[in-house]
Protein backbone atom coordinates (compact mmCIF):
# COMPACT_ATOMS: atom_id res chain seq x y z
CA UNK A 1 0.00 0.00 0.00
CA UNK A 2 0.77 3.40 -0.77
CA UNK A 3 0.94 5.40 3.07
CA UNK A 4 -1.79 7.13 1.91
CA UNK A 5 -4.22 4.12 1.29
CA UNK A 6 -2.20 2.72 4.55
CA UNK A 7 -3.88 5.62 6.65
CA UNK A 8 -7.60 4.86 5.13
CA UNK A 9 -7.11 1.09 5.88
CA UNK A 10 -6.57 1.97 9.78
CA UNK A 11 -8.87 5.52 9.49
CA UNK A 12 -6.23 7.35 10.77
CA UNK A 13 -5.34 10.80 9.83
CA UNK A 14 -2.30 11.77 9.81
CA UNK A 15 -0.96 14.87 11.44
CA UNK A 16 2.34 16.46 10.91
CA UNK A 17 2.06 19.20 13.47
CA UNK A 18 4.45 17.66 15.73
CA UNK A 19 6.20 15.40 13.53
CA UNK A 20 10.03 16.25 14.29
CA UNK A 21 12.07 16.90 11.41
CA UNK A 22 14.70 14.32 10.01
CA UNK A 23 17.72 15.75 8.80
CA UNK A 24 19.81 12.93 5.51
CA UNK A 25 22.85 13.19 5.77
CA UNK A 26 24.57 14.00 2.49
CA UNK A 27 26.24 11.24 0.50
CA UNK A 28 29.94 11.18 0.88
CA UNK A 29 31.32 8.37 -1.32
CA UNK A 30 34.53 7.26 -0.27
CA UNK A 31 37.76 7.00 -2.28
CA UNK A 32 39.46 3.33 -2.54
CA UNK A 33 43.14 2.25 -2.33
CA UNK A 34 44.98 1.15 -5.09
CA UNK A 35 45.41 -2.30 -5.31
CA UNK A 36 49.24 -3.36 -5.07
CA UNK A 37 51.77 -4.55 -7.63
CA UNK A 38 52.49 -7.34 -5.00
CA UNK A 39 48.84 -8.41 -5.00
CA UNK A 40 48.56 -7.69 -9.01
CA UNK A 41 50.96 -10.46 -9.95
CA UNK A 42 49.23 -13.05 -7.40
CA UNK A 43 45.91 -12.18 -8.66
CA UNK A 44 47.47 -12.47 -12.37
CA UNK A 45 48.85 -16.35 -11.52
CA UNK A 46 45.56 -17.16 -9.92
CA UNK A 47 43.12 -15.97 -12.69
CA UNK A 48 45.22 -17.23 -15.41
CA UNK A 49 45.66 -21.02 -13.51
CA UNK A 50 41.88 -21.19 -12.42
CA UNK A 51 40.70 -20.14 -15.78
CA UNK A 52 42.96 -22.98 -17.77
CA UNK A 53 41.44 -25.64 -15.23
CA UNK A 54 37.57 -23.86 -16.06
CA UNK A 55 38.28 -24.30 -19.97
CA UNK A 56 39.05 -28.21 -19.42
CA UNK A 57 36.01 -29.06 -17.30
CA UNK A 58 33.38 -29.66 -19.23
CA UNK A 59 30.46 -29.52 -16.64
CA UNK A 60 31.53 -26.05 -15.35
CA UNK A 61 31.47 -24.72 -18.89
CA UNK A 62 27.74 -26.37 -19.22
CA UNK A 63 26.82 -24.90 -15.62
CA UNK A 64 27.83 -21.57 -17.51
CA UNK A 65 26.25 -21.91 -20.45
CA UNK A 66 22.59 -22.33 -18.80
CA UNK A 67 23.19 -19.18 -17.24
CA UNK A 68 23.45 -17.70 -20.74
CA UNK A 69 26.73 -17.50 -21.15
CA UNK A 70 28.86 -18.42 -24.46
CA UNK A 71 32.18 -19.85 -24.30
CA UNK A 72 33.89 -16.51 -25.89
CA UNK A 73 32.44 -14.52 -22.98
CA UNK A 74 33.97 -17.24 -20.66
CA UNK A 75 37.01 -16.40 -22.14
CA UNK A 76 36.99 -12.29 -22.73
CA UNK A 77 36.12 -12.12 -19.04
CA UNK A 78 38.98 -14.62 -17.68
CA UNK A 79 36.44 -16.58 -15.65
CA UNK A 80 38.06 -19.29 -13.89
CA UNK A 81 37.07 -22.82 -11.49
CA UNK A 82 38.93 -23.07 -8.40
CA UNK A 83 39.14 -26.88 -7.65
CA UNK A 84 39.40 -26.84 -4.21
CA UNK A 85 39.65 -24.13 -0.67
CA UNK A 86 42.93 -23.12 -1.05
CA UNK A 87 45.05 -20.90 1.85
CA UNK A 88 47.98 -19.30 1.18
CA UNK A 89 50.70 -16.43 2.86
CA UNK A 90 48.90 -13.28 3.23
CA UNK A 91 52.58 -11.95 2.30
CA UNK A 92 52.27 -13.18 -1.07
CA UNK A 93 49.45 -11.23 -1.92
CA UNK A 94 50.80 -8.24 -0.53
CA UNK A 95 48.81 -8.41 2.27
CA UNK A 96 49.56 -7.10 5.79
CA UNK A 97 49.75 -10.08 8.19
CA UNK A 98 46.49 -10.12 10.61
CA UNK A 99 46.01 -12.42 13.88
CA UNK A 100 42.53 -14.33 13.86
CA UNK A 101 40.39 -15.11 16.70
CA UNK A 102 42.30 -18.19 17.60
CA UNK A 103 45.07 -16.36 17.74
CA UNK A 104 46.93 -17.72 14.75
CA UNK A 105 47.92 -15.81 11.83
CA UNK A 106 45.43 -15.16 8.84
CA UNK A 107 45.52 -17.00 5.35
CA UNK A 108 44.54 -15.74 2.18
CA UNK A 109 41.36 -17.78 1.45
CA UNK A 110 40.21 -19.02 -1.79
CA UNK A 111 37.78 -21.00 -1.50
CA UNK A 112 36.62 -23.35 -4.39
CA UNK A 113 34.04 -21.60 -7.32
CA UNK A 114 33.67 -19.69 -9.74
CA UNK A 115 36.26 -17.19 -9.83
CA UNK A 116 35.09 -13.23 -11.41
CA UNK A 117 37.90 -11.17 -12.02
CA UNK A 118 37.56 -7.50 -12.58
CA UNK A 119 40.02 -5.80 -14.70
CA UNK A 120 40.54 -1.70 -15.20
CA UNK A 121 42.89 -0.91 -17.98
CA UNK A 122 43.65 -5.09 -18.45
CA UNK A 123 45.20 -5.14 -15.40
CA UNK A 124 43.13 -6.89 -12.22
CA UNK A 125 41.65 -4.99 -9.56
CA UNK A 126 39.35 -7.81 -8.42
CA UNK A 127 38.94 -11.03 -7.44
CA UNK A 128 34.99 -12.55 -6.59
CA UNK A 129 34.30 -16.18 -5.73
CA UNK A 130 30.97 -17.53 -5.74
CA UNK A 131 31.30 -20.54 -3.65
CA UNK A 132 30.27 -23.91 -4.89
CA UNK A 133 30.31 -25.24 -1.45
CA UNK A 134 27.29 -22.82 0.00
CA UNK A 135 24.26 -23.10 0.69
CA UNK A 136 21.29 -21.41 2.29
CA UNK A 137 22.38 -22.57 6.00
CA UNK A 138 26.00 -21.26 5.19
CA UNK A 139 26.96 -18.21 8.31
CA UNK A 140 30.14 -17.57 5.45
CA UNK A 141 28.88 -15.60 1.98
CA UNK A 142 28.04 -17.17 -1.70
CA UNK A 143 30.32 -14.78 -3.28
CA UNK A 144 33.71 -13.85 -1.22
CA UNK A 145 36.01 -10.96 -2.43
CA UNK A 146 39.20 -12.18 -2.26
CA UNK A 147 41.08 -9.61 0.15
CA UNK A 148 42.96 -7.07 -1.51
CA UNK A 149 40.72 -6.74 -4.39
CA UNK A 150 40.14 -2.74 -5.10
CA UNK A 151 36.88 -1.49 -3.01
CA UNK A 152 35.81 0.01 -6.23
CA UNK A 153 32.81 -1.08 -7.83
CA UNK A 154 33.20 -3.14 -11.14
CA UNK A 155 32.42 -1.75 -14.91
CA UNK A 156 32.05 -3.78 -17.93
CA UNK A 157 31.77 -1.87 -21.06
CA UNK A 158 31.65 1.50 -23.01
CA UNK A 159 31.29 4.42 -20.40
CA UNK A 160 29.84 7.01 -22.39
CA UNK A 161 26.80 4.89 -23.09
CA UNK A 162 23.58 4.93 -20.55
CA UNK A 163 24.18 2.91 -17.97
CA UNK A 164 22.41 -0.42 -15.97
CA UNK A 165 23.32 -1.48 -12.49
CA UNK A 166 23.18 -4.70 -11.09
CA UNK A 167 24.16 -6.52 -7.49
CA UNK A 168 25.90 -9.45 -9.27
CA UNK A 169 29.08 -9.30 -11.65
CA UNK A 170 27.94 -12.10 -13.62
CA UNK A 171 24.66 -10.69 -14.04
CA UNK A 172 26.65 -7.58 -15.30
CA UNK A 173 28.53 -10.23 -17.76
CA UNK A 174 26.08 -11.26 -19.41
CA UNK A 175 24.10 -7.81 -20.12
CA UNK A 176 27.55 -7.00 -21.95
CA UNK A 177 27.87 -10.01 -23.76
CA UNK A 178 23.77 -10.05 -24.93
CA UNK A 179 23.13 -5.79 -25.62
CA UNK A 180 27.70 -4.41 -24.65
CA UNK A 181 26.62 -2.37 -27.95
CA UNK A 182 23.98 -0.38 -26.41
CA UNK A 183 24.52 0.03 -22.65
CA UNK A 184 27.57 0.09 -19.74
CA UNK A 185 27.15 -2.53 -16.71
CA UNK A 186 27.88 -1.54 -13.49
CA UNK A 187 27.92 -4.64 -10.93
CA UNK A 188 27.79 -3.14 -7.41
CA UNK A 189 29.06 -6.73 -5.46
CA UNK A 190 26.81 -6.86 -3.02
CA UNK A 191 22.81 -4.86 -2.29
CA UNK A 192 24.73 -2.46 0.94
CA UNK A 193 27.82 -1.09 -1.92
CA UNK A 194 27.86 2.13 -2.53
CA UNK A 195 29.81 4.19 -5.39
CA UNK A 196 33.14 5.38 -4.53
CA UNK A 197 34.29 9.02 -5.57
CA UNK A 198 34.78 8.26 -9.08
CA UNK A 199 31.92 6.28 -9.95
CA UNK A 200 29.53 8.79 -8.24
CA UNK A 201 31.01 11.46 -10.55
CA UNK A 202 30.40 9.52 -13.36
CA UNK A 203 27.03 8.58 -12.41
CA UNK A 204 26.09 11.92 -12.04
CA UNK A 205 26.92 12.73 -15.75
CA UNK A 206 25.13 9.73 -17.01
CA UNK A 207 22.34 10.74 -19.55
CA UNK A 208 19.95 7.10 -18.35
CA UNK A 209 20.69 4.89 -15.51
CA UNK A 210 19.15 1.91 -15.29
CA UNK A 211 18.81 0.34 -12.17
CA UNK A 212 17.90 -3.30 -11.73
CA UNK A 213 18.32 -4.89 -8.05
CA UNK A 214 17.81 -8.24 -7.02
CA UNK A 215 13.78 -7.99 -6.67
CA UNK A 216 13.92 -9.21 -3.14
CA UNK A 217 13.58 -7.45 0.17
CA UNK A 218 17.01 -6.57 0.89
CA UNK A 219 17.12 -5.21 -2.82
CA UNK A 220 13.65 -3.34 -2.70
CA UNK A 221 14.83 -1.58 0.03
CA UNK A 222 17.74 -0.09 -1.87
CA UNK A 223 16.10 1.44 -4.48
CA UNK A 224 14.87 4.59 -2.65
CA UNK A 225 18.78 5.71 -1.84
CA UNK A 226 19.99 5.12 -5.53
CA UNK A 227 16.74 7.17 -6.49
CA UNK A 228 17.35 10.38 -4.21
CA UNK A 229 20.96 10.45 -5.52
CA UNK A 230 20.73 10.02 -9.29
CA UNK A 231 17.58 12.01 -11.02
CA UNK A 232 18.48 10.87 -14.03
CA UNK A 233 17.88 7.06 -12.83
CA UNK A 234 14.47 4.87 -13.53
CA UNK A 235 14.00 1.43 -11.84
CA UNK A 236 14.38 -1.21 -14.03
CA UNK A 237 13.85 -4.51 -12.35
CA UNK A 238 14.51 -8.00 -13.86
CA UNK A 239 11.10 -9.17 -15.08
CA UNK A 240 9.58 -12.71 -14.09
CA UNK A 241 12.41 -13.29 -11.73
CA UNK A 242 14.83 -12.27 -8.44
CA UNK A 243 17.63 -11.39 -10.82
CA UNK A 244 18.79 -11.75 -14.15
CA UNK A 245 20.48 -15.06 -14.05
CA UNK A 246 17.02 -16.86 -12.69
CA UNK A 247 14.97 -14.86 -15.48
CA UNK A 248 17.57 -16.59 -17.72
CA UNK A 249 17.48 -20.27 -16.33
CA UNK A 250 14.29 -20.39 -15.78
CA UNK A 251 12.27 -18.54 -18.26
CA UNK A 252 14.55 -17.34 -21.03
CA UNK A 253 14.27 -13.71 -21.18
CA UNK A 254 15.37 -12.04 -24.04
CA UNK A 255 17.99 -9.49 -22.72
CA UNK A 256 18.69 -7.56 -25.35
CA UNK A 257 14.67 -6.83 -26.03
CA UNK A 258 14.57 -5.70 -21.86
CA UNK A 259 18.02 -3.37 -22.56
CA UNK A 260 15.80 -2.13 -25.34
CA UNK A 261 12.71 -1.56 -23.37
CA UNK A 262 14.51 -0.03 -20.96
CA UNK A 263 16.44 2.70 -23.28
CA UNK A 264 13.31 3.81 -25.17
Amino acid sequence: MTFQEACQKLNFTPSLSNAPLIKRKAFVPNIPFPVTSLWQQAAKRFIASSHKILMAQSKIIEYLSQRGFTLDTIQHFSLGWNSQDLFEERGNWGIPPEINENGYPRRQWLPQGIVIPTYVNHEPMKIKIRRSAWTKEDSLPKYVEISGSSQSLSIYGDKSKPIIIVESELDAMLIQQEAGHLICSLALGGVSKKPDAQTHRWLSLAPLILLSLDFDEAGKKKYAFWMTLYPNLRPWPTPCAKSLGDAITIFSIDVLKWINSGLI
